[in-house]
């Protein structure tokens, strides 16, 4: 039989899977996390305000909001940001695969609404393109247009690192192992606050009723989504027994959490130097440049 008379198979096994598409993007992408910025989770302190500040910052904002969807979209754009053109729109029924939680994409409207809570909250800049959006990511705070890291103005004239460049690495392990499609609001911030807090650190201690003034999160939401993660296998509890003269039993149990498995800090320190490295070099050949 001459094959070019073959008519395509209609089978949906060649349709691309959301976790087939997002496999092959990452891939593209070469580096095993993507970084955030600490300011997403929680403010920066203020020196001069006192212990009872608010540092909840815009991750408690979409929390507030139940703005699942809207989590995920903007993680979506930290981990793919290397592949986002400046003029090339990717169709909405690509970032409805990739936005699913399942192996049925996302109504491309779910989309659209996504892109547009983002906006609002000044998390992304949209534009239209041939009919389509065009999302490129802003910083982390809202604050302005999105910056690599490293290549800050800050950075280049004083050599230092500046607070808003404190960053943490979400490993694209949330996206390929299915865990976005598993955990819910709740426990998607939780592991955010998880890998901030664990930055030199591999556990954290986190008092529930600290909890709303730290991070801007309720202590039921800190609660459930930490037994999301450790459903999960993602997260250890160790307790440590204080004592403390005006408890009943004469202590008190404090709760130590450490990530694990994929966002063990181990893992993310091996990450976190491949991405310094990339910055070093990027920052070297900005330098090395011969001003036109």
């Amino acid at each position: 039989m001459d094959p070019t008379t073959l008519e395509a198979p209609e089978s949906d096994d060649v349709v691309i899977t959301p976790g087939q598409a997002w496999a092959e993007l990452l891939g593209a992408v070469k580096r095993p996390a993507a970084p955030v910025r600490n300011s997403f989770v929680q403010r920066p302190r203020d020196d001069k305000a006192g212990r009872d500040q608010q540092r909840g910052a815009l991750l408690s904002v979409l929390v507030r909001g139940h703005q699942t969807r809207a989590l995920d979209g903007y993680l979506a754009l930290l981990a793919l940001e290397r592949l986002l053109g400046p003029d090339e729109p990717w169709h909405s029924k690509v970032w409805a695969r990739l936005l699913a939680t399942s192996d049925v994409p996302i109504p491309e409207a779910s989309v659209s609404r996504t892109w547009k809570q983002l906006e609002d909250h000044g998390l992304i800049e949209r534009t239209r393109r041939r009919r389509q959006a065009l999302v490129r990511p802003r910083l982390e705070d809202a604050s302005g247009p999105y910056i690599h890291l490293g290549t800050n103005a800050e950075v280049q004239a004083t050599g230092g690192w500046p607070v808003r460049e404190a960053y943490f690495q979400v490993p694209h392990d949330y996206w390929l192992q299915g865990h976005h499609r598993h955990l819910s609001l709740a426990g998607k911030a939780m592991l955010l606050v998880a890998l901030q807090a664990t930055g030199r650190s591999p556990d954290f201690y986190l008092p529930q009723e600290s909890a709303p003034a730290w991070y801007g999160l309720s202590a039921e939401t800190v609660q459930r989504g930490i037994a999301e993660l450790k459903d999960l296998d993602v997260l250890s509890v160790r307790h440590e027994r204080i004592p403390a003269a005006r408890a009943p039993e004469g202590y008190t149990v404090r709760h130590h959490y450490t990530p694990t498995g994929p966002y063990a800090l181990k893992r993310r320190q091996a990450a976190s130097k491949a991405t310094t490295a990339q910055i070093r070099a990027r920052q070297a050949g900005t330098q090395g440049q011969v001003p036109a």
